[in-house]
């Protein structure tokens, strides 16, 4: 599915080119190429804080709360 397909069917806003998305990931540990990085804020740590060394590890997306 590509990237903004997802952003239209989850009500969001793409920002930035869109491209095939493959995986998700939940852990930045688990981010491949091409994959989809969904930052979710927990109780001790906020995924945002991950997001930029997800996508230098290869994600195509990060998914996050605005």
């Amino acid at each position: 599915m590509n990237l903004s397909e997802l952003a239209r069917r989850m009500g969001g806003e793409l920002v930035g080119p869109d491209a095939e998305a493959g995986a998700f990931a939940l852990d930045s540990r688990d981010v491949r190429p091409g994959s989809v990085f969904v930052a979710i804020k927990g109780e001790r740590v906020d995924g945002l804080a991950f997001a930029a060394q997800a996508l230098k590890d290869g994600a195509c997306a990060v998914i996050a709360e605005a």
